[in-house]
């Protein structure tokens, strides 16, 4: 980025993060207008609403995730 330079990072076209120099000015007027935390938590609960879970439970996620993080192997998975 070159020196003055701002740098708008976006996520699904929404706003998240600004990026300028440090050196830079800060005022009110450079930032972007973010979501609220109610405005954006209830587009993550719309979201939840219009898809359907991968796992069927929070435990079967969590197993899963553990295996997958560990690398080994339970003892049942062996004796396959």
């Amino acid at each position: 980025m070159a020196k003055g330079g701002k740098v708008l990072v976006t996520m699904r076209g929404k706003p998240i993060a600004f990026i300028s120099h440090p050196n830079l000015q800060k005022g009110i007027s450079e930032q972007p207008m973010l979501r609220t935390f109610n405005e954006a938590w209830q587009d993550i609960e719309e979201t939840l609403e219009k898809t359907v879970p991968f796992f069927k439970s929070w435990r079967e996620a969590e197993n899963w995730s553990r295996r997958r993080s560990t690398g080994s192997v339970q003892e049942s998975e062996r004796k396959k």
